[in-house]
């Protein structure tokens, strides 16, 4: 009886399939390798596999860095690297808590960008909220934002206030 013969159950998962596999493995292996070290910390991996990805840290060249990227993703495939890689989206993805401030400095930086006097009165309020905050950065930075013929920097702008804002929430 052939590979063909048998029935789709018994025959495993497909080579593209098994590709697909050794693929993610392989990506996972260089997100592991390019996390912080304080994120890299939070997720499970032995002693060994550990001491491998900081290697890989510390490669720079590119041949170098590939041969441990292998190594790393061979080690992955014979550990739970589905426990690793839960571990790893769990760090990238916001917690609730975390979701809910992002959404509250980007309604600030929204309501700081809109024109006229609705930014105006909400520039007026986040002093108030915020007494800490750098005023006078502030409103260059919405100025900047809302000039039409510099559109990278209004974007560069736009960022700076969401940080601005964000460093003030989380003092707080």
């Amino acid at each position: 009886m052939d590979e063909q013969d048998r029935p789709e159950e018994e025959r495993g998962p497909s080579r593209s399939q098994r590709k697909r596999d050794l693929e993610a493995v392989a990506e996972l292996a260089r997100q592991l390798v390019e996390l912080p070290v304080a994120s890299l910390e939070r997720i499970p991996l032995d002693a060994h596999l550990r001491e491998e990805v900081d290697e890989g840290r510390r490669l720079h060249q590119r041949g170098a860095r590939k041969r441990q990227l292998k190594l790393i993703a061979a080690l992955l495939r014979e550990a739970d690297h589905e426990a690793i890689q839960e571990a790893y989206t769990a760090l990238s993805r916001p917690a609730p808590g975390e979701r809910a401030e992002l959404k509250a400095i980007e309604r600030w930086r929204e309501r700081l960008l809109a024109e006229g006097a609705e930014g105006d009165a909400a520039l007026t309020e986040l002093v108030e909220t915020f007494p800490a905050i750098d005023v006078q950065r502030l409103r260059q930075l919405q100025r900047t934002a809302r000039r039409p013929s510099s559109e990278e920097k209004g974007k560069k702008a736009g960022r700076e206030i969401f940080q601005l804002v964000a460093e003030q929430l989380r003092r707080t």
